[in-house]
């Protein structure tokens, strides 16, 4: 059954890929704004993205994503017995997406997979001079969908700018991690 199951799967994959031979790579950055009571702990922050992208034909491609996503506490600095203690999140996400274009400019994406997480609690003394940190790093489910636009600037290259709402499982945390995340992104395609 397994063999059955890939021979469909690579029959598909070259049916739908129809001749087109064009790799798609990019970069970008992302305002990533924390909702929710996720939303109350952290304050807005960064993400960075790397993806590569294959188009399966004209209205669909397939990509993988990762990035870096870091995002303070929103609160001040707690005293507590003669040190500072400060808050942060950090995020690796390693996500599968499908791409649905409405239009030649204009898509749908909606991403799945996992984003590993670090939960970071920083404690310094009052004369920084010693720094302790306590971290807590798990791996969780990730489910995301947005929409996107693309502005050509040349025949190998393209921006996109997209609006994703991201929602990440907090598990035995008891809090999930939901974001959206607002960027733009530059593309360069390769033939192969």
């Amino acid at each position: 059954m397994n063999k059955s199951f890939i021979l469909i799967c690579l029959l598909l994959v070259t049916y739908y890929s129809n001749g087109q031979n064009r790799l798609s790579v990019g970069g970008g950055y992302d305002v990533a704004i924390p909702v929710g009571e996720f939303g109350e702990k952290v304050k807005t922050g960064n993400n960075w993205s790397l993806f590569a992208e294959y188009p399966l034909n004209k209205e669909i491609s397939l990509q993988l994503l990762t990035g870096y996503m870091t995002m303070g506490a929103d609160m001040e600095p707690i005293a507590v017995q003669g040190q500072v203690v400060t808050f942060d999140f950090k995020s690796i996400p390693l996500k599968g997406a499908v791409k649905y274009f409405f239009y030649e400019e204009l898509f749908f994406q909606g991403e799945i997979g996992v984003n590993f997480v670090k939960v970071s609690v920083l404690a310094e003394d009052f004369n920084a001079n010693q720094t302790k940190e306590s971290s807590d790093y798990q791996a969780k489910f990730t489910l995301g969908a947005g929409f996107g636009t693309s502005f050509k600037l040349s025949d190998q290259s393209l921006i996109n700018l997209t609006a994703k709402y991201m929602y990440v499982n907090g598990g035995d945390l008891s809090l999930d991690f939901n974001h959206f995340l607002v960027g733009a992104g530059l593309v360069v395609h390769f033939d192969i």
